[in-house]
C-alpha cells in the first residue's frame, strides 16, 4: 500500500514540476507568474534569507518543509 501511495505522490509532483517547467518555457507563460516555480523551492527560501537577512513572506511555507526534512531525513527526496 505504501509503495502505491508513494508512487502516486511522485507522479503528482513530477507532473507539477513538468507543468511549471512548460509554463516557464518559451511562449507558454501568457500571464502566469514565473516566480511560482521559484517559490516552490526551499533552497531559494534559504538563500534569500541568508542573502537579505530577512524572511520573504511568500517563502515562509518552506520553513516547515525544511524542518520535516531535518526530522525525517530523506522525506522530501523520497516522496516528492
Amino acid at each position: 500500500m505504501w509503495v502505491k501511495l508513494r508512487r502516486a505522490y511522485q507522479l503528482v509532483f513530477l507532473s507539477l514540476f513538468l507543468g511549471l517547467l512548460l509554463v516557464t518555457s518559451a511562449g507558454a507563460i501568457k500571464g502566469y507568474p514565473v516566480a511560482w516555480f521559484l517559490w516552490g523551492d526551499p533552497l531559494v527560501a534559504l538563500s534569500t534569507a541568508l542573502a537579505s537577512r530577512t524572511l520573504a513572506p511568500h517563502l515562509l511555507w518552506a520553513v516547515p518543509l525544511m524542518l520535516v526534512a531535518l526530522v525525517f531525513g530523506r522525506f522530501f527526496c523520497g516522496w516528492m
